[in-house]
C-alpha cells in the first residue's frame, strides 16, 4: 500500500525485534513477552505511532507460527493514516490535534 505524504511528519520509522531463545533440551510454553512503548511525552505530543498491530512469530513442535499480538485496537493508526485514502490537509490537522489532546 502506498503511503501519504503526510504521514512523514510522524518521523522517523523505525522497527523492534526482541528474540527469545530457549537453548534448553525442553520446550517451553506458557512464555509471555511484555513491551511497553511510550506513546506520548510529559507535554502530551505523539511520539511512538503504531502503524500496524504487532506480531509474534516463533516455531514449535510443529511448525513455525505467526500470531497477532494483544494489544488496545485504539492506539494502532489511530488516524487512519495507513488504512484509507488520502484525506484532506485540514482533517489531517484536526485527527492530529485531537490525538495530541
Amino acid at each position: 500500500m502506498e503511503e501519504d505524504d503526510d504521514s512523514d511528519s510522524l518521523g522517523e520509522r523505525f522497527q523492534h525485534i526482541y528474540r527469545v531463545t530457549n537453548v534448553g533440551v525442553h520446550t517451553v510454553g506458557g512464555v509471555i513477552v511484555r513491551v511497553t512503548w511510550p506513546l506520548k511525552d510529559v507535554n502530551g505530543n505523539v511520539i511512538t505511532y503504531l502503524i500496524r498491530k504487532p506480531y509474534i512469530r516463533y516455531a514449535g513442535p510443529t511448525g513455525d507460527y505467526l500470531d497477532s499480538c494483544d494489544i488496545d485496537q485504539d492506539i494502532v493508526d489511530p488516524l487512519d493514516l495507513f488504512s484509507r485514502a488520502k484525506r484532506s490537509p485540514e482533517a489531517e490537522r484536526s485527527d492530529r490535534q485531537r490525538l495530541n489532546e
